[in-house]
């Protein structure tokens, strides 16, 4: 075994794994200490803690999302785990007209963004409608957030 500081004069390429093995000089193989088991222990150690706490991070944040998509289903009577995860962002009012949920009357826009181009929402100003949303299509906002006769979408509640 060589010494953890050995440098490989040469890899050897396995095909049919796909992996290269590096290749020491057997006459500069040193055998090891016991400080040099117990450090390669311990990185062991270290490497598997690590991808233990990113494992659990990783479901808590997992967790979270799902946690947030029922409270979405919950909130507004969505029944699409699908579309309840898609609503977790905030989105122009066409954008949720779209999808099938209806802005509520007191529903509070802002511009969000680097260009702060569009008016957004969030979910808490939104229901669950689809039939309404689809009685809305015709008069609302097209994608660039224009009323149909050309104007500008001005923020004003146009799905009363």
């Amino acid at each position: 075994m060589p010494a953890p500081d050995q440098v490989p004069i040469a890899y050897w390429y396995q095909s049919y794994l796909f992996l290269w093995y590096p290749v020491w000089d057997a006459r500069e193989a040193v055998p090891w200490t016991g400080e040099m088991v117990e450090a390669q222990r311990r990185s062991w150690r270290d490497a598997a803690r690590t991808r233990r706490e990113r494992e659990r991070r990783e479901r808590r944040e997992l967790e979270a999302q799902r946690a947030a998509v029922r409270e979405v289903m919950a909130r507004t009577g969505c029944p699409d785990e699908d579309t309840a995860a898609w609503a977790t962002y905030p989105h122009t009012a066409w954008q949720w007209v779209h999808a099938g949920f209806v802005p509520s009357d007191g529903a509070r826009f802002a511009y969000i963004g680097p260009a702060e181009d569009y008016l957004y929402c969030r979910v808490a100003d939104v229901r669950w409608d689809p039939d309404r949303a689809e009685s809305l299509m015709p008069t609302g906002p097209r994608e660039v957030d224009r009323l149909p006769d050309g104007r500008p979408y001005d923020g004003r509640p146009w799905w009363r």
